[in-house]
C-alpha cells in the first residue's frame, strides 16, 4: 500500500533525526510532490503516524514532531510559570476573559462565600514559547481583592496581581486531576484537533487556610506530563 511506505519513510526520518522533535513536517501538498502520490495518501499516512502519537497537528500550524513532555509539578506551591521556567521554557498568558460579578450558587461553595458575594473570573491561555498549552479559568473573592482585575492587566501574573492586593503567598488546598477529549471550543484555544487527549485539573488555593482561587484549567496531553510532588501537595 502506497500509503503504508510513505508512512515507513517519514517514520524512519523520524526515528535517525531528519525531522527533530518539534519541528513541523512538510505540508500535504509537498509530501504529495515528494512521493509522488495525491494529498489524500499523504494524509493517510500522516494520520497512522498522529495515531501512533510520533506527530500531532496543531490548528493552522501543521503537523509537527512529538516531543518528549514537559514535566508539570503538582504541589502545594503550584506556579504556571514556575513549572515552565524549570523546563528551560517561555511563559506567557493571553487574557481572553476579565470581569467581576455576583457568583452563582456553585461559585458561591466552590470558595466559601456569602449568597450576595461577587467574584472577578479570569479565563484565558497559558503559552509556553508561545505554544498554547492550557486553557483556564478561574474565580476569586472579589471583596478582599480590591484592584485585582487593574493589576492583572498591567503584570499579566496572577501571583503578582495577588500580591499587589496582599496576597503574598497561597498555598494548594487540593487539585483533581481527570482525563478528557478536545471539544471544539477547546480545540481553537489549544491549536489541536477535536477528539485530542486532555488533562483537567480543578484545584481550590487558599491563603491563610481561607480559599483565594478556584480554576479549572485544560492542559494538552501531547506538552504536559504531571508529576505529583508527595511531599509538598495536599
Amino acid at each position: 500500500m502506497l500509503w503504508r511506505s510513505i508512512h515507513d519513510r517519514l517514520h524512519e526520518e523520524i526515528a535517525t533525526g531528519h525531522y527533530k522533535p518539534g519541528e513541523k513536517l512538510p505540508t500535504e501538498t509537498e509530501l504529495a510532490r515528494r512521493f509522488g502520490v495525491n494529498r489524500h495518501t499523504v494524509r493517510h499516512a500522516i494520520t497512522e503516524l498522529r495515531d501512533q502519537g510520533i506527530v500531532y497537528s496543531r490548528r493552522g500550524a501543521g503537523i509537527f514532531v512529538v516531543t518528549r513532555p514537559m514535566t508539570y509539578k503538582i504541589g502545594r506551591k503550584t506556579r504556571f510559570s514556575k513549572n515552565l521556567l524549570d523546563a528551560q521554557q517561555a511563559p506567557a498568558f493571553r487574557f481572553l476573559r476579565l470581569e467581576t460579578r455576583h457568583a452563582d450558587k456553585i461559585e458561591l461553595e466552590n470558595l466559601a462565600l456569602g449568597r450576595t458575594a461577587e467574584i472577578h473570573v479570569v479565563e484565558g491561555i497559558g503559552l509556553s514559547n508561545n505554544i498554547p498549552i492550557t486553557h483556564f479559568s478561574s474565580i476569586f473573592p472579589a471583596a478582599p481583592l480590591d484592584g485585582f482585575i487593574e493589576a492583572l492587566k498591567s503584570a499579566g501574573s496572577i501571583s503578582t496581581a495577588l500580591a499587589a492586593c496582599n496576597i503574598l503567598d497561597y498555598e494548594r488546598q487540593r487539585t483533581e486531576i481527570t482525563a478528557v477529549l478536545a471539544t471544539p471550543e477547546t480545540a481553537i484555544h489549544l491549536a489541536c484537533q477535536v477528539g485530542d487527549p486532555l488533562l483537567r485539573t480543578r484545584s481550590l488555593n487558599q491563603s491563610n487556610n481561607v480559599p483565594i482561587e478556584f480554576g479549572t484549567s485544560l492542559f494538552s496531553a501531547n506538552h504536559i506530563a504531571f508529576v505529583v510532588d508527595e511531599d509538598s501537595s495536599a
